[in-house]
């Protein structure tokens, strides 16, 4: 949850869901009586001052202060539905490059392993020409299969690299480097 919290899209989206809220606070407040304080103080040839307290009473809004409410309570609504928007397309964000992030995970372990046997494969038959028992030609095939394993594992890494960026930027880097 906080891996989505720290996305600006998402804090934005709650930023205005708690202005829209406010809104509907400031609408019901119109319900209510307001006093107004207010006070001065004039000088003259005489010391003058003034204090006067103000009461405005909402009697006769002619459904104004409702329609407010009601706006702001659709407004606020509105604001629910675009966090929540935002929020779960955060949340498929990250768990798409996740999910991206440990497959190539699985695919360079995998490539490693591929590479590991064409290093033995290579050892074997290097040795097996250098004991007479076969030509030159089975390790060059070795070495060219090992070369292209190399590759593939690079290839790999380097896909399994994009998605840690992509994984960093759909949780706003809130994401650590792995163990492994």
């Amino acid at each position: 949850a906080d891996v989505v919290r720290v996305r600006p899209d998402v804090r934005m989206a709650e930023r205005n869901l708690a202005a829209a809220a406010a809104d509907i606070g400031e609408a019901r407040a119109a319900f209510y009586p307001r006093l107004t304080l207010s006070g001065s103080i004039t000088p003259t040839n005489g010391e003058s001052w003034g204090f006067g307290p103000q009461i405005s009473v909402p009697l006769f809004s002619g459904g104004a202060n409702r329609a407010r409410l009601s706006a702001a309570q659709a407004r606020a609504e509105q604001a629910r539905l675009a966090w929540q928007g935002a929020v779960l397309g955060a949340v498929e964000e990250v768990e798409n490059a996740l999910a991206g992030y440990n497959r190539d995970a699985r695919a360079v372990a995998a490539q490693s392993r591929l590479v590991e046997n064409a290093r033995e494969t290579v050892a074997l038959t290097r040795s097996s020409y250098e004991l007479g028992e076969a030509d030159f030609f089975p390790v060059l095939d070795a070495e060219r299969s090992l070369l292209s394993a190399r590759q593939e594992l690079a290839a790999a890494v380097r896909q399994q690299a994009l998605n840690f960026i992509a994984l960093s930027a759909a949780s706003a880097g809130g994401v650590g480097l792995p163990a492994s």
